[in-house]
């Protein structure tokens, strides 16, 4: 199956940035030893990364999603990709958010030209916290950004992780057009990547770090509900 064998290529070639990985490990790393948060905030298809490493077997209790219902696609699905293009809208919403330079922020936009995505990055920066970038460098390289700033999401973040997908985001070219698109797939193992990495590494430290069960599994429900007890403060929308 052609896209089969897009998906293994994309994994593939995502896997080769191994200095790129370490580096935003690092940064995790010390976020977390600081008793920090890790921020992850996407619009349209990419808030699903958001949802990702978010209160699921296996993810850390220490994430907190930035969901914004205009910016998903459950209620207006067009909308979505116009607001994201408009200036000025990300900062009030994020001032909402406790963001320190105790925290890492990871921001996921697959072109990173649109004004929400890179003034998301920009004030995380403001803030002293340091920005990891998920996105696809063939279509940001050969975009025009959409903001006044003239910036692209990979100008503003500390470090950078190519998803490795083509501009468009599709693959499979079916006659009438291209289907299968790949941001999702990669986008969720660099994301699970970096996690596990982190945990590792703090495991080595001797730090152990809060990882939820399957609720479905048994202890799942004792061990989750003291986790959350824990972290419901932290992240209110646990």
């Amino acid at each position: 199956m052609k896209y089969l064998d897009t998906v293994i290529e994309s994994l593939k070639n995502v896997d080769k940035q191994k200095e790129k990985f370490e580096e935003a490990i690092s940064i995790i790393e010390f976020s977390l030893k600081s008793n920090g948060l890790i921020y992850i905030f996407g619009t349209g298809h990419s808030h699903m990364l958001a949802e990702e490493i978010f209160y699921r077997a296996g993810g850390l209790a220490n994430v907190y999603p930035i969901l914004i219902d205009e910016l998903m696609l459950h209620r207006k699905a067009s909308i979505s990709s116009e607001i994201e293009r408009v200036e000025g809208y990300i900062g009030e919403i994020l001032s909402g958010y406790d963001i320190s330079s105790s925290d890492v922020f990871i921001v996921i936009s697959n072109s990173g030209i649109n004004a929400v995505p890179v003034e998301a990055a920009l004030y995380a920066k403001s803030k002293k916290c340091k920005v990891i970038a998920i996105t696809s460098l063939n279509h940001s390289k050969n975009s025009k950004p959409r903001n006044s700033k003239n910036l692209h999401l990979y100008d503003v973040a500390d470090v950078v992780l190519d998803n490795c997908a083509p501009k468009g985001d599709a693959t499979v070219d079916v006659g009438e057009g291209k289907m299968g698109p790949i941001s999702t797939i990669t986008g969720a193992f660099i994301l699970n990547s970096l996690i596990i990495g982190t945990t590792e590494k703090l495991k080595k430290a001797g730090v152990n770090l809060p990882i939820f069960l399957s609720a479905n599994v048994e202890n799942g429900d004792e061990i989750n509900s003291k986790i959350l007890n824990e972290y419901k403060r932290r992240v209110p929308i646990l």
